[in-house]
């Protein structure tokens, strides 16, 4: 029993830290989504009603909508499309369940919501994005529905976005997500 009790006590703290590294870096991006001009709306730690799990920042403002997940990985990956590759044991090996697929699911899942609450996403630009935190990673080929991009870079790439007409819609988008959104701040 008390090798099984340990155990479960290893995991935690596996998991544990995984999620603190987790959070330290959506910190860091989120303190870069922080220069963004008053514009813009910063959601982090989005909960949408019947999903699991959670979208990491959503930002809305004159250039769009942006849907990012953020990634604090350590190692060797490589990106080539859709497919994410780590290394491991003297080869790459393919991520079953990589942030690229992750971040389109959250598109998909905050359109679908949009859409719920009569706000049609047809003619708004919706961008899903990686914000990556890797010392060793490199784009081989560039993901076809999503941008990778390294934290400090994500507030000029959705600044040099293509200007949104319907800025009615945008607002009425960021009201509707409010409700949803959970801040956590941990004391530095």
């Amino acid at each position: 029993m008390a090798v099984y009790g340990n155990s479960i006590i290893e995991v935690g703290r596996q998991k544990g830290y995984s999620w603190e590294k987790g959070l330290e870096g959506e910190n860091l991006v989120s303190d870069y989504l922080n220069t963004l001009p008053k514009d813009y709306f910063d959601y982090n730690d989005v909960n949408l009603p019947g999903k699991r799990g959670n979208i990491d920042h959503v930002v809305i403002g004159p250039t769009g909508i942006y849907v990012i997940e953020t990634k604090n990985y350590s190692g060797r990956y490589r990106i080539k499309g859709n497919e994410w590759l780590y290394y491991k044991h003297g080869k790459y090996k393919k991520l079953k369940n990589n942030p690229g697929t992750q971040v389109r699911k959250n598109t998909v899942d905050l359109i679908n919501f949009l859409n719920e609450k009569g706000i049609s996403t047809k003619n708004t630009w919706i961008t899903s994005l990686v914000a990556f935190i890797c010392p060793d990673f490199k784009v081989l080929k560039t993901p076809q529905t999503y941008k990778v991009l390294i934290p400090k870079t994500v507030p000029q790439y959705i600044l040099k976005g293509k200007k949104e007409q319907n800025m009615n819609l945008l607002v009425r988008a960021a009201l509707e997500l409010e409700p949803c959104c959970v801040e956590l701040t941990v004391a530095r």
